[in-house]
């Protein structure tokens, strides 16, 4: 398997490992050579365990079923928020000033202390980042 053929993130690494070697050829102090000498051997590194991973199924697998697990907790309570509190509670009358109502009860939910909103939020926003950059890519 070609490097060019495994795409995305190892592309990436390999267009900067072309750029770190062409600018160790320009640069004049030998400090700036070292420096940029480790930078390549981190990015040589990053590149053998893209290429790694990309060849097993079983550390794919792994990776998106824990990166499953990790969102089921926001996606839930998001869900919840949305489709139960907000759409099916309206539905039923249950909007606005709730705490009268008995049968409500159950269209509210339970407030989140601040380190799980936090959680919440790395989330969604790591999500989305990776959808953007994603199609910034493209």
């Amino acid at each position: 398997m070609t490097d060019a053929c495994l795409g995305g993130p190892i592309n990436n690494v390999i267009k900067n490992i072309r750029y770190l070697g062409v600018t160790e050829l320009i640069t004049k102090s030998s400090m700036e050579k070292a420096r940029i000498k480790q930078e390549i051997a981190e990015a040589e590194n990053r590149k053998a365990i893209l290429i790694a991973e990309a060849g097993d199924r079983i550390a794919l697998m792994l990776t998106a079923t824990m990166r499953t697990f990790i969102a089921i907790g926001p996606a839930a309570f998001i869900f919840k928020i949305f489709m139960w509190d907000k759409v099916i509670g309206s539905i039923v009358g249950c909007t606005g000033d709730t705490q009268l109502k008995p049968e409500c009860q159950v269209y509210i939910t339970d407030p989140l202390d601040s380190n799980l909103w936090w959680v919440v939020i790395a989330v969604i926003s790591f999500y989305l980042a990776y959808d953007i950059a994603a199609r910034i890519r493209r």
